[in-house]
């Protein structure tokens, strides 16, 4: 039998399986998406305050504790996703690094004081209120830090970061998943 959970590519935790919440809907990023994306971001990763909004297994912020981020918080408004989180931060080693929050993004993005060098977003790809988070987000965002955000193909990233100081650094497609990199202008 094939064992169909995503892992943990790199790092202390290193072939960690993760467990996916029992969501209608849920997906999680694969083997290959990670490995590119994370050889993008590269040395950013190491000593980084990261965020992992819409976390639901928590799946990039422990790719990134696994690779030496200095925290992570992770915020899902499901009961399931953050009970799913903490079994994953704590099977992974991490849970002494990881916050978890059972709140939804944007209230948690327009309340927190505090500042992010890396900020992943994977929503549902249904989800449809992107633009006043992008609004928000200059404002929890360290100086060179980076925002990467998962989303289908036919999402036009230009329009939700009209009229903030974002600008797109770079995008990669992998089937139907993409991901677009912004960093401030």
């Amino acid at each position: 039998m094939i064992d169909n959970k995503p892992r943990i590519t790199s790092g202390s935790a290193k072939g960690k399986r993760l467990e996916v919440p029992k969501i209608d809907g849920a997906k999680s990023a694969r083997d290959v998406v990670k490995l590119a994306l994370f050889s993008i971001l590269g040395e950013k990763v190491v000593g980084a305050k990261c965020l992992d909004l819409y976390a639901g297994s928590g799946s990039f912020g422990l790719e990134a504790l696994s690779r030496g981020a200095e925290s992570c918080d992770f915020v899902d408004d499901n009961k399931i996703a953050a009970q799913t989180i903490l079994k994953n931060t704590n099977s992974c080693g991490f849970i002494e690094q990881a916050t978890v929050y059972t709140q939804d993004a944007i209230k948690f993005v327009c309340n927190t004081d505090d500042r992010y060098d890396i900020i992943f977003i994977d929503p549902f790809y249904k989800e449809g209120a992107h633009r006043f988070l992008f609004q928000n987000l200059a404002e929890i965002m360290n100086e060179k830090a980076v925002i990467v955000f998962s989303h289908p193909a036919d999402t036009n990233t230009e329009s939700l970061i009209e009229k903030t100081p974002l600008k797109v650094h770079t995008q990669r497609k992998f089937g139907n998943a993409v991901f677009t990199i912004f960093c401030m202008q």
